[in-house]
């Protein structure tokens, strides 16, 4: 399994981002921070065996594809990003298209305005060699959230460069089954494009609140989808980056890292109980 960390989750030194990987033998970086060297700031990650990932796009809003119209000069700015991931050569990028009913247009016209958007995405995204990771809505208001609308999406834009980030907190929210007892059918609907996922725990709150907490002390399910998961990983069916994320912040100097430490100790420890389990079976 991909287990990745944040770039910055102790502050942006690169030395000591490197340690930290080292000492919890994590092997992949995701990153928010841009440099003007992107290859240079990969390389050095590089050489220490650590692979820096995926990077992140931002948020495109309502307001960029449901307007009048499309605001090209904003989306341009996603698809040179993209051209620098892809010259860089590191595999994802990571889009936060979230995006929520505008209540001017019908729901069929937006969705031809997310699909039109994701077919010229999808083009940027296979020239440059990078694959997009969707993260997908966490309330019904958002359009694309589960597993229909992720079929739906990939039915309308067939590019295996367009992929999801499935965040279980959201679908814990929005479509609990879908990573319960139907996780087998999301992962077929997903395959080989189930580009990463932000592993982490929350209890639901009324009205599509949440509070995070930490791994194993909130509703996810989590040994089972980890059990899921890493068969689908041995069978060749997938291969995701696997990020924590939204870690509750513990009382420290050191809240980012240590919140971070728990959290990648307690998906290892889940992978390493999966590997005994299949030995002993």
């Amino acid at each position: 399994m991909r287990l990745a960390t944040h770039f910055g989750v102790i502050g942006n030194d690169i030395g000591k981002t490197i340690d930290y990987c080292h000492a919890f033998n994590i092997k992949y970086l995701c990153s928010g921070h841009w440099t003007d060297d992107l290859s240079g700031f990969k390389e050095q990650f590089a050489k220490e065996g650590i692979t820096l990932a995926m990077m992140e796009l931002g948020w495109v809003r309502e307001d960029m594809i449901f307007g009048d119209a499309p605001k090209k000069n904003e989306l341009q700015n996603f698809y040179d990003k993209i051209k620098r991931i892809g010259d860089a050569g590191i595999e994802i990028g990571h889009l936060f298209c979230a995006l929520k009913s505008s209540g001017t247009q019908n729901l069929y016209q937006e969705w031809d305005r997310i699909i039109k958007f994701y077919l010229e995405l999808a083009e940027h995204a296979e020239k440059n060699n990078v694959k997009i990771a969707s993260h997908v809505g966490w309330s019904p208001e958002y359009i694309i959230r589960d597993r229909i609308t992720f079929k739906q999406l990939f039915d309308a834009v067939p590019n295996k460069y367009i992929g999801i980030n499935m965040c279980l907190g959201c679908l814990q929210i929005v479509s609990p089954l879908d990573i319960t007892q139907d996780l087998n059918k999301t992962l077929d609907v997903l395959g080989d494009r189930l580009f990463m996922i932000h592993i982490r725990d929350i209890k639901v709150e009324e009205g599509n609140k949440w509070v995070d907490v930490h791994m194993g002390q909130g509703e996810i399910n989590l040994p089972h989808i980890i059990n899921l998961v890493t068969s689908a990983i041995e069978q060749n069916k997938i291969d995701p980056i696997v990020l924590p994320e939204h870690m509750p912040k513990v009382v420290s100097e050191q809240a980012n890292e240590i919140a971070s430490a728990y959290a990648i100790g307690y998906v290892n420890g889940m992978i390493r109980q999966c590997e005994w389990l299949k030995v002993k079976g």
